[in-house]
């Protein structure tokens, strides 16, 4: 029997020169695999290629992409409600006030609430349950606050610190469609 004596380097140049064909072979099929756009001429010769495979929504859920052309699905915030209407978003709204700040207060000084300290009393809303935060709202550097929201019914509270207490949350809302609800809070903070 005659025995085939094969140098050590033919050896690995054959195992290269085959690797390389497989990696051919499965670049070819899978780039003529890949989903085309529709081009002038009807035909489908040109790959699309998706950017981000989610995008987050206003109300902190995400949706993923549908059909050929990479359009997203639309929002929670935007329901259809038939095939030309869609179902707008409504609105919250309101100030909250901070005091007091000082334990005594003098009226030719006042103690005022800082950007930071609104900013620290963060408003969520939560679905009717309260198992579900649907959003998280900062305050502006005056008190005041705005989010759109999707028609439903929603818990709203805020952050509760030390002794202090809240009025006017936790509170039950109903946002409708292009409609603005207004929502007052009052944070005692608790100093005397």
């Amino acid at each position: 029997m005659l025995k085939l004596i094969m140098p050590k380097y033919l050896k690995v140049l054959i195992l290269i020169v085959g690797a390389a064909i497989a990696g051919g072979v499965l670049v070819y099929s899978v780039y003529f695999n890949l989903p085309r756009s529709e081009a002038p001429n009807g035909k489908n010769d040109n790959p699309v290629f998706c950017t981000m495979e989610a995008k987050l929504c206003p109300d902190g859920s995400y949706v993923g992409r549908t059909g050929p052309k990479c359009e997203f699905t639309l929002c929670p915030n935007f329901k259809v409600k038939s095939t030309s209407t869609l179902e707008l978003p409504g609105f919250l709204k309101g100030n909250i006030t901070i005091g007091p700040i000082c334990p005594v207060e003098r009226i030719d000084n006042p103690c005022k609430p800082t950007p930071e300290m609104y900013a620290a009393r963060k408003i969520f809303v939560y679905n009717q349950t309260k198992t579900l935060l649907v959003k998280e709202i900062t305050p502006g550097p005056d008190g005041s606050y705005k989010a759109d929201l999707a028609p439903g019914v929603y818990i709203v509270d805020v952050a509760h610190f030390g002794i202090g207490f809240a009025r006017g949350a936790p509170a039950q809302i109903k946002i409708e469609s292009g409609k603005t609800i207004k929502l007052d809070i009052d944070i005692d903070t608790g100093i005397r």
